[in-house]
């Protein structure tokens, strides 16, 4: 699963299926969501939840939340959580997995599959988190870009100075800071920072004109 699809990367760059394979999109796909995921998100782990373990309660909390899609299929799922219970903290032969039954992330709540018993020190989750809540569904889009911006790059800045395929022009430079603002501009607004219109004040002159 992907943030984007390549046919939203073709719109960004202004090719068709003909002139770029999803094959050859998908690579830059990669390479933009794992940008991201470092850039919008922080990587927690081993986080100590808090709640009783007293082989009954199967509820805790992360320290942090929301807690992040880190598999790119834009859901924040079971998949996206890995649980482990330690007889002694730090003692690796007595760390084990813990089945997982339900994620909240907005939340920070993780609901296990089974208790863990009394006789368990400490439950860690590993997992990344948002700093805030984000914009998601502006998320695709802002991958779209910055996979485009990759691409283009990459690929067509090799070329000429001024490159011509069918009715398209690419001229060296432009387009990847094109792609590149719009990707900022997007990225703001999946932040939700907000934008303000600012009018400069007249010009002063060092002389009558």
């Amino acid at each position: 699963m992907n943030w984007t699809t390549p046919q939203e990367v073709r719109k960004v760059i202004g090719l068709g299926a003909d002139d770029v394979s999803d094959e050859d999109l998908d690579y830059y796909i990669g390479k933009a969501q794992k940008e991201l995921l470092d850039q919008l998100c922080v990587f927690e782990y081993e986080d100590k939840l808090v709640g009783n373990i007293d082989g009954v309660n199967i509820t805790f909390n992360t320290h942090y939340a929301p807690i992040a899609d880190r598999n790119f299929d834009l859901v924040v799922n079971t998949l996206d959580v890995e649980v482990y219970k330690w007889g002694h903290y730090g003692l690796m032969d007595t760390k084990s997995t813990v089945p997982i039954s339900t994620v909240y992330p907005d939340k920070g709540i993780i609901v296990l599959g089974s208790a863990p018993g009394n006789t368990i020190e400490v439950v860690t989750a590993t997992y990344y988190s948002f700093p805030r809540q984000l914009i998601l569904d502006r998320l695709p889009t802002v991958t779209a870009l910055l996979a485009g911006y990759h691409y283009i790059r990459s690929e067509v800045l090799l070329l000429p100075q001024q490159w011509f395929h069918g009715s398209y022009r690419f001229i060296r430079g432009t387009p990847a800071e094109d792609i590149l603002l719009e990707y900022y501009r997007n990225l703001d607004i999946l932040l939700g920072r907000e934008h303000r219109k600012v009018t400069p004040d007249d010009p002063t002159f060092l002389r009558d004109v």
